[in-house]
C-alpha cells in the first residue's frame, strides 16, 4: 500500500500481526508482573511479622497491647496486623495522623495512603494444630492472641491482606508465633501439616493460589 506521498503504509495483514504479537507479549509479561507485585506485598507481612516478633519477646510479662515495645509498621501498610480475633481496638489510618488507643491489638491498613482497601482485613485461622508443650500448657489455639499467664505466655500475630486484586475473597494471610509446632492451613490444596519455629513469619492462606 502506497500513501499519496509515496511512502509505503502498513497493510491489514501487518497489522494483525502486530496486535497478535502485542498480545502475546501481554499474556506473557502481564502475570510475571502480578507475581512480582504480590511478592512485593507479602514481603512487608513477613517484615513487619518479625519485628513485631523482636519486640515481644523482649517483654518481661505479657503484654496489654500491638503497640509494645513501639511496634509500627510504617504508613502506607497493605495489611493489617492482628493480635486479636477480633480486635478489641486497632491503630486507625484513614487520616494524616493515626488514631492510637491504648487497649489496640490490631494496626489497621493505612487506608488514607490506600483508599480502595478496606480498613481491616479479617485474617484467616488455621484449621489445625499441635503445639508443643509450653504452647499447650499456655493454651494457644489456632487464632491471633496472647496466651498463657503475665510472666509465662505465648503469642501468635496474624498478618491480613489482599494479593490478588479481589477483595471479595479470603484474605492473604501470614502468621508468626512464639509457639512451636505442627498446623494445618485451611487450604484444601495443602492439606498436609507444616512445621512453624518459633519467630518465623508462615503462610496461612495465599491468596493468589486458594480462594474460597
Amino acid at each position: 500500500m502506497m500513501t499519496s506521498a509515496g511512502r509505503r503504509g502498513f497493510t491489514f495483514l501487518e497489522v494483525l500481526i502486530v496486535v497478535a504479537m502485542t498480545g502475546v507479549l501481554a499474556a506473557i509479561g502481564i502475570p510475571k508482573l502480578l507475581r512480582a507485585e504480590a511478592r512485593a506485598k507479602a514481603s512487608e507481612a513477613i517484615t513487619q511479622l518479625k519485628s513485631l516478633h523482636a519486640s515481644l519477646i523482649v517483654q518481661p510479662v505479657k503484654p496489654t497491647s500491638i503497640h509494645v515495645a513501639g511496634f509500627a509498621p510504617p504508613r502506607g501498610n497493605r495489611y493489617s496486623y492482628h493480635l486479636g480475633t477480633p480486635c478489641t481496638s486497632w491503630e486507625v489510618r484513614s487520616a494524616r495522623w493515626a488514631i492510637v488507643n491504648e487497649t489496640d491489638d490490631c494496626i489497621g491498613v493505612d487506608t488514607y495512603a490506600r483508599p480502595g482497601l478496606p480498613e481491616l482485613f479479617t485474617p484467616i485461622d488455621l484449621s489445625a494444630a499441635q503445639w508443643n508443650e509450653k504452647a499447650l500448657l499456655n493454651g494457644v489455639t489456632t487464632s491471633p492472641g496472647f496466651f498463657g499467664s503475665e510472666l509465662n505466655w505465648d503469642y501468635i500475630a496474624a498478618a491480613a491482606g489482599d494479593r490478588d486484586h479481589r477483595l471479595s475473597d479470603a484474605a492473604d494471610t501470614w502468621g508468626i508465633t512464639s509457639a512451636e509446632g505442627l498446623v494445618n492451613s485451611p487450604c484444601q490444596e495443602d492439606p498436609e501439616p507444616f512445621q512453624v519455629v518459633s519467630g518465623e513469619p508462615f503462610s496461612i492462606i495465599e491468596d493468589t493460589q486458594c480462594d474460597f
